[in-house]
C-alpha cells in the first residue's frame, strides 16, 4: 500500500509535509505600488537582446504569470512576461520567445523553425549554411524530408555558432526560473 502522507513506495518513512519553512517571495513595487497585472499591461513591449541573444538592457527583475493565451481554452498555455529595465525604463517581453528558441534541436524540422530566424541569429554568411538560397524553393530540397532539419541546414561552424546561441538562451532561461515575481 502507498501512503502519500508518510512514506514513499518501497522506501522508508519519509515526511513530505514541512513543519516550518522559510521561502523568499519576490514582490516588485513601482513607486511604492505593488506590481499588478493591470500595471504590467501598461509596460511597453520591447526585446532587450541582440540577434545573438546578448543582453542589451540594464537589468532583469524577473518574470510574472500574466494570463492565459486563450482564456476560453482551459488547457491553453500560460503567458509569462519578463520584466526588465532598458535605458532607465521598464519594458516587458513574452517568455514564449525564449521557449521557442530553447526547444530547437538538431533534428528540428525547418518548417518548425524558419531559416529566416536562423539567419537573424547567426547572420547570412554563406559559409555557415549547407543549403543554397536558390534551393529553398523545394525543388532541390523537400521540406517534408527528414533531411530538411537544422543539422543539415548548417555547416559544422554554423551548427556550432547556432547551438552555442541556443545554449546561451537555455542558461539564461534556467536562471530566469529562479526570479519569479508574484503579483
Amino acid at each position: 500500500m502507498f501512503d502519500i502522507f508518510t512514506k514513499t513506495k518501497n522506501m522508508d518513512k519519509k515526511i513530505i509535509f514541512a513543519n516550518q519553512s522559510t521561502i523568499q517571495i519576490n514582490i516588485m513595487k513601482v513607486d511604492g505600488i505593488k506590481l499588478s497585472k493591470s500595471l504590467i499591461e501598461q509596460i511597453p513591449v520591447a526585446f532587450p537582446f541582440d540577434n545573438e541573444y546578448n543582453f542589451k538592457g540594464d537589468k532583469i527583475f524577473g518574470f510574472a504569470k500574466t494570463g492565459k493565451s486563450n482564456p476560453s481554452n482551459p488547457n491553453g498555455r500560460w503567458i509569462y512576461s519578463v520584466i526588465c529595465e532598458k535605458d532607465g525604463k521598464l519594458i516587458k517581453f513574452d517568455i514564449g520567445r525564449l521557449i521557442s528558441i530553447i526547444n530547437v534541436k538538431p533534428k528540428t524540422m525547418l518548417d518548425d523553425f524558419s531559416i529566416r530566424a536562423v539567419k537573424e541569429m547567426i547572420g547570412d554568411d554563406s559559409s555557415l549554411f549547407n543549403i543554397e538560397e536558390n534551393s529553398l524553393d523545394g525543388v532541390q530540397y523537400n521540406r517534408n524530408s527528414s533531411d530538411y532539419n537544422m543539422e543539415k541546414l548548417l555547416t559544422k561552424d554554423g551548427n556550432n555558432k547556432f547551438f552555442g546561441i541556443i545554449n546561451k538562451v537555455k542558461s539564461f532561461y534556467l536562471e530566469l526560473q529562479n526570479h519569479q515575481i508574484y503579483i
